[in-house]
Order: structure tokens, then C-alpha cells, then sequence
């Protein structure tokens, strides 16, 4: 499968939106919850046995927008991992491309170059670029929390749903 534009979509506009925020032109969406600080997202983050951590996870908390991300590298050999946990604070604007990508048929979804699955129960995408070696999952839990997992340099996709199973996808989907 290739890297689909849906896919670049989902982290360019999340990303924006989370991270940035809306322009002055417009008022921002309203989260219908408070925002989790990234901090209490933290003990989220796996371990992944094998890969060495990064030792400081860059760690985002907008109250303003009510968003917050933490996000760590992880190393082994010539491959990386990324992981990254977001909370939305429940806002279908920065939910929106993800989701639009739940909602899209599997014909959709693969003419874009990702397929539709299921990690630990939670709704998730995938895209495997085998020339490159490059393979990400995106999750939803509980409505709110978006997880992004991206491996660069990997053997196969299932090495970055194996870093995927080891989030404690219940636990997230508890926290509030």
C-alpha cells in the first residue's frame, strides 16, 4: 500500500488545529470536555522492549483549545518508532479527518492506501509502504483520545501494530 492523501490530511489538520489552534478569523470549536494535561498522558507512553526510548517526551498542554499531545521516539538498530497520544477533549474539529476516515467505505479507504481495523476493539487505520518500510496506525479511543504510531525503516507493518498493543488502550479510555 502507499502513504494516501487521506492520511496526510489527518495529521496535517490535527496537528494545526491541535497545536496552533484556529485563526483569528474564526472562533475556535468548543470541546465538550476538560482537556487531559499531557503530563497524566505520560504513563501512556510504552515500553517497548528492544526499541530505546528518547528520555524526554515532548509534552504540549493547550487549555485554550483544549487539546494536549505527548509524544516519544523510540530506536532499534536503523528502524524508529514514533508514538504519539493526543486528547481532543471530545472537539469533532480536530477529531474531523480521523474520523472522516472511520466513516469512508473500504473501497474509499483503499483507493487512499490505508485499510480499516481494530486495535484492542478501538477503531483504527493503518497504511504499509513496503519499498520504504514505513508503516503507521491511527486509534480512537474513547471518542477523544487520537494515538498515532509511526514506524520509519521497519520490517512490516505488524512491528508498528505489536508497538500498538502494548498502549494501555483501556486504561486511556478511563482517564478523565
Amino acid at each position: 500500500m502507499r502513504v494516501g492523501a487521506g492520511r496526510a490530511a489527518f495529521i496535517g489538520i490535527a496537528l494545526v488545529v491541535a497545536v496552533l489552534g484556529c485563526s483569528s478569523e474564526s472562533a475556535p470549536a468548543q470541546a465538550t470536555v476538560a482537556v487531559v494535561p499531557c503530563e497524566k498522558l505520560r504513563s501512556f507512553l510504552p515500553d517497548l522492549p528492544g526499541w530505546a526510548r528518547e528520555t524526554t517526551p515532548q509534552c504540549e498542554t493547550d487549555t485554550a483549545e483544549s487539546v494536549s499531545r505527548v509524544q516519544v521516539d523510540y530506536d532499534k538498530g536503523m528502524s524508529r518508532m514514533s508514538v504519539e497520544i493526543m486528547d481532543s477533549s471530545k472537539n469533532p474539529d480536530v477529531q474531523a479527518p480521523l474520523t472522516a476516515m472511520f466513516e469512508s467505505t473500504d473501497a474509499e479507504a483503499m483507493a487512499q492506501g490505508w485499510i480499516k481495523t481494530k486495535i484492542k476493539n478501538f477503531p483504527a487505520v493503518e497504511e504499509w509502504t513496503p519499498v520504504s518500510g514505513h508503516g503507521e496506525i491511527s486509534i480512537l479511543v474513547a471518542d477523544r483520545f487520537m494515538v498515532r504510531l509511526v514506524g520509519s525503516t521497519v520490517p512490516d507493518i505488524a512491528t508498528v501494530r505489536e508497538a500498538a498493543e502494548k498502549i494501555d488502550l483501556k486504561g486511556l479510555a478511563s482517564v478523565r
